[in-house]
């Protein structure tokens, strides 16, 4: 399947001005984001697979998340794309549509808790999957689709087992600024478009320190802060549960009493 871009020896970001701006407004001008964004960039088109890892694209409201998954699809090419959401990722016919696509992309994560992650971890673990088509057999794959999920935050996660799972296998790009309107582009898909080119170069040329360092993936004092965050709040939630809630089917609590006793916990 081909990209929706060609590479070109040489690329400078100074070719692409939209692209610079970008970088300036929605990554902060911080090298080791940019970095980050590029490496996924380039990994998620390349025919690499060996990363036992799903992409988060982080981020407030008009921060710019949005924007790099479009041109994320864009550059791959919408032939090449499936766009099913993590809490949807189990269905049996979604599955088989993962076969055939080279990326999975979905700005629309979900804030509620995450009800099983064994779908997730196996597709990002690499292995195999029984799927079907709707009037067909079912068949058996070995998953080469890479996942890129997008929203204003992770959803929550029942168990620490289950999000210490979940956060293992998850690399974060975080948008942490609004922009202000004045600084929007309406023209920046037309003009990112245009730019197309330079931006897949210069992410392709991440690809050969992102191999000789086996693939990892050097998060920024930004993502590891969130995630750090993200990790103590999950544990908070769970030890509230443990230690003040009683789990029955017949239980019945108001959700402000709820909230109150949680908040005289922490």
């Amino acid at each position: 399947s081909c990209l929706n871009a060609s590479y070109i020896e040489n690329p400078s970001i100074y070719d692409a001005p939209a692209y610079r701006h970008f970088c300036k407004t929605s990554l902060g001008d911080i090298p080791q984001k940019i970095k980050l964004s590029r490496q996924i960039l380039g990994y998620v088109c390349s025919s690499y697979t060996k990363v036992k890892k799903a992409f988060a694209i982080i981020g407030e409201k008009n921060s710019g998340k949005s924007k790099y998954l479009e041109l994320t699809e864009m550059i791959i090419g919408e032939d090449n794309v499936c766009n099913i959401d993590l809490d949807k990722l189990g269905s049996r016919f979604n599955v088989a549509e993962f076969s055939r696509n080279k990326v999975n992309i979905s700005a629309e994560l979900s804030l509620e808790p995450l009800k099983d992650p064994t779908m997730f971890k196996k597709l990002v673990g690499g292995d195999r999957v029984q799927a079907e088509d709707k009037g067909q057999n079912p068949f058996k794959f070995k998953n080469k689709c890479k996942f890129l999920f997008g929203g204003n935050g992770l959803p929550s996660l029942k168990s620490q087992d289950t999000s210490q799972a979940f956060l293992s296998r998850l690399v974060i790009l975080y948008f942490p600024d609004e922009i202000p309107e004045s600084e929007r582009d309406p023209d920046l898909d037309e003009k990112l478009y245009e730019e197309r080119n330079i931006i897949f170069s210069l992410a392709v040329r991440e690809l050969p320190e992102l191999i000789s360092n086996n693939f990892i993936f050097e998060m920024p004092d930004d993502e590891q802060k969130y995630l750090r965050a993200y990790s103590d709040e999950t544990n908070q939630i769970q030890n509230f549960i443990a230690d003040r809630c009683i789990m029955s089917p017949d239980a019945v609590c108001r959700t402000s009493t709820l909230y109150d006793a949680y908040k005289d916990y922490c």
